[in-house]
């Protein structure tokens, strides 16, 4: 399970907003009191007419409560209607809906589906907002944490490697662009980045 990682490392994974919800569960104690809050609150929501907003919801807090085929079945269902009908999805769901999968996986340990979710955000955020945007900046993050995670998941040490040099390279480049833009948020994120790359630095020295 990667949840844990997740979590930890949510200071350098840029805007995936379904990670506060699960914080904010997370706080509460102890465990069987929290699980039980969200047993009730997933009946609840089951309970409810059926609407996107609803199943988003359903989704996130069966990911909180770690049954991760269940959240990933939702999400995907709802990437899968999204990818179809992308040119008049709005851009802000598109990418929540994409990031959450991309997320689920992770926590699943389906790094390479992962990985392909967080290219097409690359890719979509390219073709919208140009190259040199906060978007794209914000995506090389996320992917290089994507290939960083993958990377401590692999046993040779080769392609651990090859994994973290990758992970490096979208995080320079996300650093570029942040202090290229030099928008109100471009210092937050490029501390974020070197936070990871200290990390990734570290384990491709150890």
């Amino acid at each position: 399970m990667f949840r844990i990682a997740t979590l930890l490392l949510t200071g350098v994974l840029i805007s995936i907003g379904t990670l506060v919800g699960v914080v904010n569960v997370g706080n509460l104690a102890p465990k069987t009191e929290r699980d039980e809050y969200l047993k009730t609150q997933l009946q609840f929501l089951k309970d409810q007419p059926p609407s996107v907003n609803t199943k988003e919801q359903i989704a996130d807090t069966q990911w909180q409560l770690n049954n991760l085929s269940a959240a990933e079945k939702i999400w995907y269902e709802r990437w899968i209607e999204m990818t179809a009908n992308w040119k008049t999805a709005e851009h802000k769901d598109f990418c929540v809906v994409a990031q959450n999968l991309a997320s689920v996986y992770i926590d699943h340990g389906n790094f390479n589906e992962a990985e392909k979710i967080y290219q097409v955000i690359i890719d979509y955020d390219r073709r919208l907002h140009g190259t040199k945007s906060a978007e794209v900046a914000r995506d090389h993050n996320n992917l290089a944490l994507c290939l960083y995670l993958k990377g401590t998941a692999l046993n040779s040490k080769e392609q651990r490697k090859q994994q973290f040099q990758d992970a490096v390279e979208h995080l320079r480049q996300s650093d570029a662009l942040w202090n290229e833009l030099k928008t109100k948020q471009s210092a937050v994120n490029v501390e974020n980045n070197d936070r990871l790359l200290k990390l990734v630095l570290r384990d491709i020295a150890s």
